[in-house]
C-alpha cells in the first residue's frame, strides 16, 4: 500500500475502505431479519474487515509521512491511543444504546438496528471526508 500511496495517493484508498466498512455494517442489518441465515453476518464482516485493512494502513501512513521525523513517536502513540480509545468507546455506546433501547422495548433487535445503522452512517462520513485525505504527491 505504501507504493500505492506515493504513485497515486492515499485518498482513493481511504475512501474506498471507509465506504466498503459501511458496507459492512449495513449487511450486519440483514442478519437480524429472523429469515436470513446467519452466515451472512459472517460475510457482512469480512467486507467490513476488508474495508479496514483498505483504510486504516493508509491513514496511518500519511499521520507519519506528514509528521516531522522528531515526532514519529508522538504520532505513533496519537495512532494507537485514537485507536484503542475509538474501539472503547464505540463498543461501550453500542452496548449502552442495545441495552437502552432493548429495556424500552423488550427486544435487542431495535438497538442493534440502531447500532449498525449508526455504524454504517459514521463509516459513510468517513468516505465522504476521505476525500479531504492528502495525496502521495502532497505528502512530500
Amino acid at each position: 500500500q505504501a507504493r500505492w500511496i506515493r504513485t497515486r495517493g492515499a485518498t482513493i484508498l481511504v475512501v474506498l475502505g471507509m465506504a466498503v466498512i459501511a458496507l459492512g455494517a449495513a449487511g450486519m442489518l440483514l442478519v437480524l431479519v429472523p429469515s436470513v441465515p446467519a452466515w451472512i453476518g459472517l460475510v457482512a464482516w469480512a467486507v467490513a474487515g476488508f474495508g479496514m485493512g483498505l483504510a486504516f494502513s493508509p491513514l496511518s501512513h500519511v499521520a507519519l509521512e506528514l509528521s516531522p521525523k522528531d515526532k514519529e513517536g508522538k504520532t505513533t502513540t496519537a495512532l494507537q491511543l485514537s485507536d484503542t480509545l475509538g474501539a472503547a468507546l464505540g463498543i461501550g455506546i453500542a452496548g449502552v444504546l442495545v441495552s437502552t433501547i432493548g429495556s424500552i422495548t423488550d427486544s435487542e433487535t431495535p438497538g442493534l438496528v440502531v447500532t449498525f445503522a449508526m455504524a454504517a452512517a459514521v463509516a459513510g462520513l468517513g468516505a465522504v471526508l476521505g476525500i479531504r485525505v492528502p495525496r502521495g504527491r502532497e505528502l512530500g
